[in-house]
């Protein structure tokens, strides 16, 4: 289109600058689309973290008669991961380990 602006010659340039215009607004489209693909993708990957993590939580759930002190560490161990970090993880958050005030024989 900035080719099509410069090239086309009008007696009263309307038409090259209508071209120029719409060649600035496609250019701007252009590049919000592809921030939007980037944050999608940023997402997408989020989401299939979170359903790793899910998976986890699922698959430490057992039948076997484990103690609930076995089971409550299985799944500290698992939700210890901040999943930001997983996502990210060069990321720090800082933030208090979870049920760090709970003892397990209070759950």
């Amino acid at each position: 289109m900035h080719m099509l602006a410069k090239n086309i010659q009008s007696d009263d340039g309307i038409a090259n600058s209508a071209i120029a215009e719409a060649a600035q607004r496609l250019d701007e489209q252009n590049m919000h689309i592809v921030t939007m693909e980037k944050e999608a993708r940023r997402q997408l990957h989020r989401a299939e973290v979170l359903a790793a993590t899910l998976r986890e939580l699922r698959d430490a759930v057992t039948h076997n008669a484990e103690s609930k002190e076995d089971f409550i560490s299985k799944v500290c161990a698992i939700l210890s991961a901040d999943p930001d970090a997983r996502v990210m993880p060069n990321a720090t958050v800082s933030r208090p380990p979870l049920n760090a005030a709970k003892r397990s024989e209070d759950l």
